[in-house]
C-alpha cells in the first residue's frame, strides 16, 4: 500500500519519557517500508488544516507531540495488547476527533484530515 509520506527527512528525538521518535515531512507518496509499518511502532501525520496529537488513556494519559500539518511523528511505544487510542485536532484549542485501537504487535499510523482521521 502507498503511504502518505516519505523518508525524505528524520529526526531521531527522545522524548519526555524516553520514547525513541522520528520526524517525516509529508511529501509523495512512497512505497517504501517505514517504521510504522513494524510492530511496536505509532506514528501519527497531521493532513488537512490543523496539527493533531493522539492520547493514551491506557497509559496514564501519556500523549504524543503536537505533529505539525504535513509532518508525520513516529513513536516507538511497544505493546502487545489493544490500547484505545485519542485522537484530537490542536491549533491552540484541542478538538477531539475520535478513538480507535492501538496494537503494540501490529504497529499503526493515523493520518487525521480537516474534520477525520483514517487508520492505514
Amino acid at each position: 500500500m502507498l503511504k502518505l509520506t516519505s523518508r525524505k527527512a528524520g529526526l531521531a528525538v527522545a522524548a519526555s519519557i524516553g520514547l525513541a521518535v522520528s520526524l517525516t515531512t509529508a511529501g509523495a507518496a512512497s512505497a517504501a517500508v517505514r517504521p510504522a509499518d513494524s510492530a511496536g511502532n505509532f506514528e501519527l501525520c497531521s493532513g488537512g488544516n490543523y496539527s493533531s496529537y493522539a492520547s493514551f488513556p491506557g497509559r496514564g494519559g501519556w500523549s504524543t507531540n503536537v505533529v505539525p500539518v504535513g509532518y508525520c511523528y513516529v513513536y516507538n511505544i511497544g505493546g502487545n495488547v489493544n490500547e484505545t487510542v485519542n485522537v484530537y485536532l490542536y491549533n491552540g484549542t484541542s478538538y477531539y476527533l475520535g478513538s480507535t485501537i492501538y496494537n503494540g504487535l501490529l504497529g499503526e499510523t493515523i493520518v487525521t484530515t480537516a474534520t477525520s482521521f483514517y487508520v492505514e
